[in-house]
């Protein structure tokens, strides 16, 4: 498939091996952590030498405690040991000997294969004895180790050993502060998909449980969103359907790259187009927080409201000024503003930051969504309409989430026979 700049079917290996390491170390630099934890599974029978069994053992309690915070049933039974936190204090300093023995390898660097078993095989009980940690002080030789032994990544279990370093990486003690009802699990226990807390861990490094930007007084209580311009952004049709409200630290990331969640899994949407995470300008987020005192998309709101938008944009919101604005913005004292009048009389004449045309690529990564079961690249062609008049098409969904970022988006994918999907 042609982009601007490349063909994404020239990507060799080694570079999808390069970025997909690149990515993951992101992922746990996000995390702040002084130091990096990586959680890993020996993939041949141990030997009972002492250190083995001690490493093993020092192990098992870290592994227990993560697989408790993410709510997988399978945690608990990796049995009582340590506390998480004396158990990571003892594990050693990963070292080219020490790795060397764990993973497996002789002499020449070469995978022993001797006494291998099926991981597939591993009880619950097995795999959680089978893990270690290596500790790493900096990110590039993170990289290094994930490049000489990729095979932790890409064999079975490679998601589920991440999402432990990512736990221990962070601090079992931050990911539970960070979640604000420590009673749902971060993993869904009959669908065995990630919740938001792990969604926002993984894109942001803080396993917060909502999506607006930095937090909201709901009945009382604190609920802590996303606090700052995220590296990559999230978009959801949940947003579409009132069960949430994304911030714009989400729908502007620092790259054009967005998470798409729908009511089954996450899809990838990306484009080159650098201007379309450009920082708002005033007239955006003067827009920005008038629709979001306008819930049915309605393009107006309440007279009773213009104080408080007023108030929230840090413009002037004295009793006398808003009467003035509000018999100028509705002359006819109909008790409503609209959204045009609105925006010509306090954000005139100004340019919207992003191209009214680009170009928006998608992937989804389960075979089964995509035509003929192969999963691709799909490709089309966005423009920004005039007016803030958008059609809510319930039977696509693809549409409908891209609206919640772009309101007036209409795309064409390049291919019409073979449309993208989010489930």
């Amino acid at each position: 498939m042609d982009t601007h700049e490349f063909r994404l079917s020239e990507i060799t290996p080694a570079e999808c091996k390069r970025l997909l390491i690149q990515a993951l170390c992101n992922i746990l630099r996000n995390c702040r952590a002084p130091r990096y934890r990586l959680v890993q599974l020996h993939r041949h029978r141990i030997s009972s030498d002492h250190q083995a069994t001690k490493e093993r053992a020092t192990t098992s309690g870290t592994a227990a405690a993560a697989a408790a915070a993410a709510g997988a049933g399978a945690g608990a039974s990796a049995g009582g040991g340590p506390n998480a936190n004396e158990v990571d204090e003892e594990a050693e300093e990963a070292t080219p000997e020490t790795v060397d023995h764990l993973t497996g390898k002789d002499n020449k660097g070469e995978e022993d294969s001797s006494e291998h078993h099926p991981d597939h095989d591993l009880t619950p009980e097995e795999f959680h004895a089978r893990l270690y940690t290596l500790h790493f002080l900096d990110g590039p030789t993170v990289a290094r180790y994930f490049s000489d032994h990729y095979n932790q990544l890409t064999d079975t279990y490679g998601v589920m050993l991440f999402m432990y370093s990512v736990f221990l990486t962070k601090g079992m003690e931050l990911v539970a502060a960070d979640i604000s009802d420590t009673s749902e699990p971060i993993i869904h226990r009959t669908f065995g998909y990630g919740g938001q807390s792990m969604i926002n861990l993984m894109l942001t490094g803080r396993a917060v449980g909502y999506v607006w930007d930095h937090e909201q007084d709901v009945g009382g209580l604190k609920l802590r969103g996303i606090c700052e311009q995220s590296d990559i952004g999230y978009i959801t049709t949940m947003e579409q359907m009132r069960y949430c409200t994304v911030g714009s630290f989400y729908k502007n990331p620092r790259y054009p790259v967005w998470v798409m969640g729908s009511d089954t899994h996450l899809t990838v949407l990306f484009s080159h187009e650098k201007k379309l995470v450009s920082p708002e300008t005033p007239s955006e987020h003067g827009r920005r927080v008038f629709k979001s005192y306008d819930p049915e998309g309605n393009n107006f709101i309440a007279s009773s409201l213009l104080r408080e938008v007023l108030a929230q944009l840090n413009l002037v919101s004295e009793p006398g000024y808003v009467n003035l604005m509000m018999k100028r913005l509705d002359p006819e004292n109909l008790g409503i503003i609209l959204l045009n009048a609105f925006m010509e009389e306090f954000f005139p004449c100004e340019r919207h930051s992003a191209p009214d045309t680009f170009e928006l690529m998608h992937y989804n990564g389960i075979p089964g969504s995509n035509d003929n079961n192969k999963v691709r690249y799909y490709c089309g062609s966005a423009i920004l309409l005039e007016g803030d008049l958008k059609s809510i098409c319930a039977s696509n969904p693809m549409v409908t989430c891209l609206q919640t970022k772009w309101p007036n988006i209409e795309i064409n994918w390049h291919d019409p026979w073979h449309t993208p999907s989010l489930n």
